[in-house]
Formats: structure tokens, C-alpha cells, sequence
């Protein structure tokens, strides 16, 4: 009995670059959703290998937390990991932070074009010219494109839940 709308086929949604924004908006909207923040915590790479990744893992395990927490505050945690992972991680942190305090202040398509351009997604995709490149960098306007709409028929609507959560 939950009204919805589809804004594309199931085959959009399953294509790497439109899982990989999703799985950005997914995190954002709930910190906690390991698996999403699994798919984003190296897209675009900056760094943070599979090593650490298990590390990361294995001690959000052992305390029974999730990744995000043991991210957020890796000593208190007992992170084995150098000086220059730590700074990858903080940073990783902070982007991922930043959004989730914009979350409840922007409307969907807003983030959407947040997380698009300050994650380096758009950057990355702009670095492949080949045919398979262009097409991903199209499904990315695709989906900013589908956000619009989203926004745009709510308002029409005169309906106010615009956020990421009511994207989602």
C-alpha cells in the first residue's frame, strides 16, 4: 500500500556506475549498511586496499559494531593500519560525514549532483573515452536526469519529502 513511482527498468539500476551512486546514497542515508559501504569505501580509488578493508572488518567483528564505526574512530578500535591508511580512511570519512549532514538540508537531486561530482565519480568516468566510458558517463546523466523528474513531479504534486531518503 506504499505509493511509488519507476523511474527506469531493472536493468538500469543494475549496471555498475548507477549501483555504485545508489550504494553512495544508501550509505548515507543509513552509515550502517556495511555492504554499501563496502562497494564505496575504495570507488573512486583513493587507496584503501583489500588489507585493509579486512582489517576493518575484522575488527568491527570482534567489537560488534559496524564498519562505519570502527571508520570513524579506528584507535579506539585497535585499527592496525599506518599513518598514511588512517588519513585515507579520515578522509574517505569526512566526504561520506559531509553528506549525511547535508542529507536533511538539500533536496535528492542535490545530493545526487553532491555525491556525483565531490566523491569523483564524474571525474573518474570522464577518464575513460571509450565507447563503454561514454555510456556509463550516460547512465550517470541518466540518473541525475531521473532525480530531476523525481523532484520535479513532487513539487508539482505540491508533495515537500524531496530528500535523498524519499529517493530512495
Amino acid at each position: 500500500g506504499v505509493p511509488y513511482r519507476v523511474l527506469g527498468d531493472m536493468g538500469f539500476y543494475d549496471r555498475k556506475e548507477v549501483k555504485d551512486i545508489m550504494a553512495y546514497f544508501k550509505t548515507i542515508a543509513n552509515p550502517r549498511d556495511n555492504e554499501s559501504l563496502l562497494r564505496i569505501i575504495n570507488y573512486p580509488a583513493r587507496g584503501i586496499g583489500d588489507t585493509t578493508v579486512g582489517k576493518i572488518m575484522a575488527a568491527a567483528s570482534d567489537h560488534g559494531v559496524s564498519l562505519w564505526t570502527v571508520i570513524g574512530d579506528p584507535a579506539a578500535y585497535d585499527l592496525a593500519v599506518n599513518k598514511g591508511t588512517l588519513s585515507k580512511l579520515a578522509g574517505f570519512y569526512n566526504l561520506v560525514n559531509r553528506f549525511i549532514e547535508q542529507a536533511d538540508k538539500v533536496d535528492a537531486y542535490e545530493m545526487g549532483r553532491m555525491v556525483v561530482q565531490e566523491a569523483g565519480i564524474m571525474t573518474d568516468l570522464m577518464q575513460d573515452r571509450t565507447v563503454e566510458g561514454v555510456s556509463r558517463q550516460e547512465n550517470v546523466q541518466e540518473l541525475m536526469d531521473g532525480m530531476h523528474d523525481f523532484l520535479r513531479s513532487r513539487q508539482e504534486e505540491g508533495n515537500e519529502e524531496v530528500m535523498l531518503a524519499h529517493f530512495l
